[in-house]
């Protein structure tokens, strides 16, 4: 180097704090488990925040570069649920200084088991002792609970359904049994819970289109015609007969005059 030539320095480049949570659609799930599944009102999906062993109803998030900004949300959870608890509306609070150290005080004394670290992303548990700590340290955490303002799930408004291997984990699996839906039967490896699965005519009749059927347990349905009248508790037998005379199939599960009763009595 020549000795007039200033000397070259390498600068780390600082991340820039996050202010705002993504939309869930600009998540990627496999590698923002965390961040997806708060986004999406669905803790406990993707990855496991201790459902089967802790009971919380409260949820504390924030990012490593701007720890006075965090996100809370509520979960309704009622006594004996089945499927898991979702989300109400997620909220946002901009401690103060004060609050902010006092946020990273408390943290210290709280047990691992009740805070998650994923990729810059730290959510809190807000149960049992972790729950006592905050509350000694004045975290500014419950603001309005908003009861009217709790979303369906992403898998609901899509029509996909409750993901199956989600369902299959405790304790959800065994709260399901107890209600009379056994998610270990090999019919949940084709069907979804609350699924919706459109029947398509098979001769692209109009007449015949706008019928669904909602899978709402082993080999059972919610059936609804084409002009929104619903009928509950149909049969998997039922659906198929109903499929054959309005000349209907359901893509990829079942073609039209595949099954007939009279093969079966």
């Amino acid at each position: 180097m020549h000795p007039d030539n200033d000397p070259v320095v390498s600068v780390t480049p600082t991340e820039a704090p996050i202010t705002e949570l993504p939309a869930l659609e600009d998540i990627d799930p496999n590698t923002q488990p965390l961040l997806y599944d708060f986004v999406a009102g669905c803790l406990d999906w993707h990855i496991s925040i201790h459902r089967d062993t802790i009971d919380s109803d409260f949820y504390l998030l924030r990012h490593k570069s701007n720890p006075s900004l965090i996100w809370t949300d509520w979960y309704i959870i009622q006594g004996g649920y089945a499927t898991p608890p979702l989300g109400s509306k997620i909220e946002r609070i901009d401690l103060s200084r004060r609050e902010a150290d006092a946020l990273n005080s408390a943290l210290k004394n709280i047990p691992e088991e009740y805070v998650l670290d994923i990729n810059g992303w730290q959510l809190v548990i807000c149960a049992g002792e972790a729950a006592r700590v905050l509350t000694a340290n004045s975290i500014p955490l419950r603001t309005n609970y908003k009861y009217a303002e709790i979303p369906d799930p992403i898998f609901i408004q899509d029509g996909s359904g409750w993901p199956t291997d989600w369902l299959r984990r405790e304790p959800y699996n065994s709260r399901l049994q107890e209600s009379g839906i056994s998610m270990d039967d090999e019919w949940w490896d084709t069907f979804t819970l609350r699924g919706v699965y459109p029947l398509h005519p098979i001769d692209n009749n109009p007449g015949n289109e706008g019928y669904s059927a909602i899978c709402t347990g082993v080999r059972e349905f919610t059936f609804v015609d084409k002009y929104g009248k619903v009928s509950q508790g149909m049969s998997w037998d039922s659906l198929r007969e109903s499929c054959n005379a309005l000349h209907c199939g359901i893509d990829g599960i079942y073609e039209y005059g595949s099954w007939e009763a009279a093969m079966h009595e």
